[in-house]
């Protein structure tokens, strides 16, 4: 029995310790690499611009989504080539900007998972083409339509 013993040959124990910390450090860096990759996406602020309609020749109204995890805010509305007027809520009316400048401070919040229908209302006339350019607190959103 003891020669038994003698030829069983086996990792060290100081070999197997080394194995199983690099398991384990492997294990945790692919866990949180997942997990990064999922909040990561779900916790910043998306939104994304729909359903432009020409109410007549000088008033647009553009369907606002965030897709994101957190709420944004929408601080400038810009119509290329466009002097805006006024932006306001379609839906309630509330008025978001009216001083002429090209909807700069509309200070527009737009929560997590919800969107928000606003009115844009230029000073001329729209074109067949127009491009729609929000300044947001999470970075810049530009979408173009066809009118």
């Amino acid at each position: 029995m003891k020669r038994l013993m003698k030829s069983r040959k086996a990792v060290s124990p100081v070999i197997a310790v080394i194995l199983l910390i690099a398991i384990a450090v492997a294990a945790s860096v692919t866990v949180f690499a997942y997990t990064q990759g999922i909040l990561g996406g779900v916790t910043q602020a998306n939104l994304s611009m729909s359903n432009a309609q020409l109410l007549d020749s000088n008033t647009l109204t553009v369907t606002i989504q965030n897709v994101g995890g957190t709420s944004d805010t929408i601080n400038t509305v810009v119509v290329t080539g466009e002097s805006v007027t006024y932006v306001r809520n379609a839906i309630t009316g509330e008025l978001y900007d009216d001083d002429g400048d090209s909807g700069t401070d509309t200070g527009i919040v737009v929560a997590a998972g919800s969107s928000v229908t606003i009115e844009i209302d230029v000073s001329g006339s729209y074109e067949s083409t127009e491009t729609i350019v929000l300044t947001t607190d999470a970075g810049t959103t530009t979408a173009t339509f066809e009118l």
